[in-house]
């Protein structure tokens, strides 16, 4: 999600300074190993893919994302693959849209963070050998939890948050356990849950900066309607004096006013 959130919202300094580590890494493993190595990368993808991901060899409870809890229920390859999918597109999408809007920093960087774990198939937690639950690509959920705790504590907490940040940060080691107790992937339930409060808490202060600047643009509205009716009314002044003739005043009035004098 990273790249396409960096190309989303312009910044591209940054874009292309990693496309370009990323190049030259590419040629550095080309230099060092040969050619040969990307084929055995290849060849890993084609293993992982077939064995790991679509046949779920370490355990489906082992993998928390959409795909794994699929097949977990009994759904065909198809069915996780298209439904994985719409995941993923329904997350890039509203991520994009959560970075460019004007909420504050905190949540951004935190459903950031969700979407690259929701959006990939490959949400692991199992060792080498499936002897161990490492959870290790949950260690994304301690920025997320970091980021969303911060805002809450600046702006506030919605009902359930903090209940729903704490049940988030045990998922790491429990989600794997319930998942193979009873066959429910808590931890895909969980991000889920979090990404939707992130939307959520980010769509509310996006709701009181249009607000704000509403009512600026109103005060804003209503003022230069006051200058333009006092200057309507300056010019009607200036062009009344303009026409006025005192030799139409009556001849008391120009004694006086010589008097005056």
């Amino acid at each position: 999600m990273v790249p396409f959130v960096l190309a989303a919202t312009g910044r591209w300094p940054t874009f292309a300074t990693a496309a370009t580590t990323a190049v030259l890494l590419v040629l550095l493993a080309t230099l060092a190993f040969g050619p040969q190595v990307w084929e055995a990368f290849a060849a890993s993808t084609e293993f992982t893919r077939a064995l790991v991901l679509e046949a779920g060899d370490p355990g489906w409870h082992k993998i928390q994302n959409m795909f794994s809890w699929v097949r977990m229920w009994g759904g065909s390859i198809a069915v996780a693959y298209m439904l994985q999918a719409a995941v993923t597109l329904a997350v890039g999408a509203t991520v994009i849209w959560l970075r460019r809007s004007a909420a504050s920093f905190a949540p951004k960087a935190s459903a950031l963070c969700l979407s690259a774990m929701l959006a990939s198939p490959y949400g692991y937690g199992y060792g080498y050998g499936y002897d161990y639950d490492y959870d290790y690509d949950m260690m994304i959920f301690a920025p997320a939890i970091a980021f969303l705790a911060s805002d809450g504590l600046t702006q506030g907490w919605r009902p359930w948050e903090k209940t729903l940040l704490a049940a988030f940060w045990l998922m790491p080691i429990t989600a794997c356990g319930i998942a193979l107790a009873i066959f429910i992937p808590l931890g895909v339930i969980a991000m889920i849950a979090v990404y939707i409060a992130l939307l959520r808490r980010g769509a509310m202060q996006l709701s009181k900066h249009i607000g704000r600047r509403r009512r600026h643009h109103d005060f804003f509205s209503r003022l230069r309607k006051s200058f333009s009716i006092q200057e309507a009314l300056r010019k009607r002044i200036v062009a009344a004096a303009a026409k006025f003739d005192i030799s139409t005043l009556p001849r008391s009035c120009h004694s006086k006013s010589g008097t005056d004098a």
